[in-house]
This record gives C-alpha cells, structure tokens and sequence, in this order.
C-alpha cells in the first residue's frame, strides 16, 4: 500500500519526494527483490533514482512504522489505485496521514500549529496542516488544528502510538 501522496502516481507528489510502501511482513522480501529487478532495468534510463522507503508491519528497529494491528486493517481494507498501486481507503489515509506528520519524525517542522509554541527551522516539505483540515472535511469530521488536538483525535479513534512507541518517538 502505498500510504499517501499517491494521487498522481507514477509521478511523484513533488520534485526531490520519495514514495513509501507498507507491506506485510511474509511479502516484504518479495517486494524488495521485485523493486531491485526494476530498478536494475531502468537504471541506465534515469540518471536519477526515486528513494523508496519500505516499511514491513513489524519493525527489525524495534519501532513499527504503524501500529501492526492497524496497519494489517489498512492493507486488509486497501483498495485499488493510481498506476496499478494499492491505496488506503479514505479514512485508513486520513489516519495514517496524520500518524505520518505527528509521529513519524514531523513534529513541529510539519508546520503544525502547537499550544507549546515549538519553532520550525524550516518551512515543511508538505502543506500537512491543510492536508489534513481538507480530508477531514470531506470525511465530515470536526478535527482541531493544534498538534494537540490531532493527538487528542488519535488518541479517541485508536490510532495514537502506545506510551512505550511515544517515549522512543520523542528521543528523535
């Protein structure tokens, strides 16, 4: 499944972007070997490569990407996309597109707003804070707009980090 930014696939969401993968954990040595086939036969055609990042349910690092549970649901409930791919369904991206600029090494250079103030160094790579007011509005969901409320929502529906994954999240 590929988690988010797919809406123009095969074209990358923007120039310098990467397209990351969830796979399960009995396929992702299938789905490495088939990327490394590919790539081994467009190498000579692009002087450029597409970083990829492949996440397997379960995590040799010690973190998941996401929860394992709700990521087996996300590819459980995965529908077809763009460029053959498999996308989540709305409310599975929602989740997860949240989950990305929250926890996974966002923080505050996602460009969302916290009660607690914290600076960004940089302007985001991605409009995350509008991204994510804009598909809650279509879902019909009241969402807030601080770090903090998206947290709280997390939280509510099932989908925030156990305490243990928050602590190492939070040593990044």
């Amino acid at each position: 499944v590929v988690p988010r930014f797919y809406e123009e696939l095969p074209k990358l969401h923007r120039d310098g972007g990467d397209l990351d993968l969830l796979v399960a954990d009995e396929h992702a040595e299938k789905v490495t070997s088939k990327i490394r086939s590919f790539s081994n036969k467009i190498t000579d055609q692009f002087a450029d490569s597409i970083p990829i990042g492949m996440h397997a349910i379960s995590s040799a690092a010690g973190i998941p990407y996401y929860p394992p549970q709700l990521a087996t649901g996300v590819l459980e409930r995965s529908i077809d996309g763009p460029a053959a791919s498999r996308i989540p369904v709305p409310l599975d991206d929602f989740h997860m597109f949240i989950y990305h600029a929250l926890y996974h090494s966002k923080s505050y250079s996602s460009g969302i707003p916290s009660i607690y103030n914290g600076k960004m160094e940089n302007p985001p790579e991605n409009d995350y804070a509008g991204l994510i007011q804009k598909k809650a509005k279509e879902l019909g969901i009241r969402i807030g707009h601080t770090m903090e409320d998206l947290d709280y929502y997390m939280a509510k529906v099932g989908w925030q980090p156990k305490r243990d994954t928050l602590a190492k999240i939070s040593e990044r």
